[in-house]
This record gives C-alpha cells, sequence and structure tokens, in this order.
C-alpha cells in the first residue's frame, strides 16, 4: 500500500475473516468477510497471474454472496492452475447455515 487509503476493501465497514492463496503462477485470490446494510457478505479481489493488476470490489454492493442472505462465515479460499479458484463458506439463508461456493474457471 502506498499509505492507509489504499485498502483493497470497500470503504463504509470494517473488513475482517480474511483468506487467500496463490497458485505458481500468481493467479491470487484473497476473499473477506464485511458488513453491509444485508448482513456480513463475502469479498474477494483477484490478481490473475504476476503481471495483472488487481480487481477489487468497487463498492459494499459488490460481494459474491448471494442475495437474501446474511451472516455469512469465515472463507476458505483455493487457487489451482489454469486461472481455477473457488472460494467456499457458511452463511444463514434465512433459517440454517447452508454451504456456498463461488468458482472460477
Amino acid at each position: 500500500p502506498t499509505d492507509r487509503s489504499d485498502n483493497i476493501s470497500p470503504d463504509g465497514t470494517t473488513a475482517r475473516e480474511r483468506e487467500g492463496d496463490m497458485d505458481n503462477s500468481g493467479h491470487t485470490v484473497i476473499a473477506w468477510l464485511q458488513s453491509t446494510t444485508g448482513g456480513s457478505k463475502m469479498f474477494m479481489s483477484e490478481r490473475n497471474d504476476s503481471s495483472a493488476g488487481w480487481t477489487h470490489p468497487t463498492d459494499l454492493t459488490d460481494y459474491i454472496s448471494p442475495d437474501g442472505g446474511s451472516g455469512a462465515r469465515p472463507p476458505y479460499v483455493a487457487v489451482g492452475g489454469n486461472g481455477n479458484a473457488i472460494v467456499v463458506w457458511r452463511e444463514v439463508n434465512g433459517s440454517r447455515d447452508q454451504l456456498y461456493l463461488s468458482e472460477k474457471k
């Protein structure tokens, strides 16, 4: 970071519970929890390889959690070869905790 305002999480609420992974080509994924008006949501930043720039959420509405859910729990991230990545987390679907998966191929 160049200074304290050079953060990857959207401004406005506290980011927490982060997880990251990187493969041999430099493809990197970082996922974290952050509070929104709809509850705790899952956010993700990504860099496709070591020469590429990062893709970050644009604001507090740019999350990967399903709409209508709340209370996302800590993420688990795995990055494999050829740009493949998954983020897995637990989240309340209205009445019970369920597992959710975001996949990039």
